[in-house]
């Protein structure tokens, strides 16, 4: 699997120090009211963010999203995850908003 790297500095810009940050390519999935506020079924994107619950927040401020991350379901390379779940390389992220009807 290829990733991107990114170094960036630590603390008070010693450039001695250093910390790996790896760059995520993913592939999001949108329903309901965040496909009509995104304007799109689905795209690409490349993060740094560890888990789903931050690519939903970094995702939220980007599409103006009125959904708190507590009120979305998460899946992964389909399967039903909690929020706290890692990203890698290559995952296939879908974001459920919760379904009204009847």
């Amino acid at each position: 699997m290829n990733k991107k790297l990114m170094f960036i500095s630590h603390c008070n810009n010693d450039p001695t120090r250093r910390i790996k940050i790896f760059m995520k390519n993913l592939t999001l999935e949108y329903f309901a009211i965040l496909r009509e506020i995104a304007d799109t079924k689905s795209e690409s994107v490349v993060t740094d963010v560890a888990n789903v619950v931050q690519l939903y927040r970094e995702m939220q401020e980007r599409h103006a999203w009125p959904l708190l991350p507590e009120q979305v379901g998460f899946a992964i390379n389909g399967k039903f995850v909690p929020a706290t779940t890692e990203l890698h390389d290559g995952d296939h992220v879908v974001f459920i908003p919760p379904v009204a009807g009847g």
